[in-house]
């Protein structure tokens, strides 16, 4: 999916990638803890 971003951190997230969305997932490997998808749905969130 060209909507499709892999990010390490939430520094390395754009806000104008969400310009256009109506919604947004958020999801992680199985060595993807789970504070860190909190921190980036928590990001995303302030920027919507």
């Amino acid at each position: 999916n060209s909507n499709s971003y892999f990010v390490s951190d939430v520094n390395e997230i754009h806000s104008d990638w969400f310009s256009l969305a109506n919604s947004v997932g958020v999801c992680g490997a199985t060595s993807t803890p789970l504070w860190m998808m909190e921190r980036v749905s928590e990001f995303i969130s302030k920027i919507k």
